[in-house]
This record gives structure tokens, sequence and C-alpha cells, in this order.
């Protein structure tokens, strides 16, 4: 006597492979130049594939005045000289995107006439 088929199991797996968030300043522009002393404003956007809008955790880091923000517009007053700027945002999973710009504070020199 022959044996009954065993019904087969056929079992998929998706997967979903998390991807690095993206952040990105959009203003001020790399190589921008100020008057120090005068705010400058600050935009950005950060987003994820799987998180969406992460604009609340982006944070901004100036190497001449450490952490300046971490929302996604913002205003500040550079300190003098050349300052590099680097936005970096994380999402849920720990993995980080960044973007950066370097902006000139230069000072204003007064020349009086008469």
């Amino acid at each position: 006597m022959s044996r009954p088929l065993a019904p087969k199991l056929r079992v998929e797996l998706l997967t979903t492979i998390n991807s690095d968030p993206s952040g990105s300043i959009t203003a001020p522009s790399d190589g921008h130049q100020v008057v120090a002393g005068t705010a400058l404003l600050f935009n950005g956007t950060a987003s994820d594939d799987s998180e969406a809008d992460l604009g609340a955790s982006l944070a901004r880091n100036s190497s001449t005045d450490g952490l300046i923000g971490n929302e996604k517009s913002f205003s500040t007053v550079l300190s003098p000289g050349i300052n590099s700027f680097m936005a970096t945002v994380s999402d849920g999973e720990g993995l980080t995107g960044s973007d950066s710009v370097t902006v000139e504070a230069v000072r204003c020199r007064s020349t009086f006439r008469m």
C-alpha cells in the first residue's frame, strides 16, 4: 500500500534592509559669508526610509562653538573666522547620516571719511 503524499509547506521570508538616514543642511550654503555678530539662519532636513521625518534629531555642531542647535531651523551668532558645521542624524537602529558646510564670519571694518 502506498503512503499518502505529505503536503508541502512553502515559506517565504521578506526582509527589509534599513538604510542610513539622510541629513542635509539646506541653509546656509557651503562657502557662505556673514558679518560676524549677526544672526545666521540654519535650515536642515532629516529623514529615513522607515521613520519618515527625523528633523527633531538633527544635531548641528560647529568647529568653533560646539553644539549650536538640534532643530530643523534656528538662528545663531557665529564666532569670527572660518566655521565648519556638521549636521548629523541618527535613526532608531543607530545608523547615521550627515552633511557639512563651511561659513566664514567676517569682521566688518568701519571707515570714516571727512
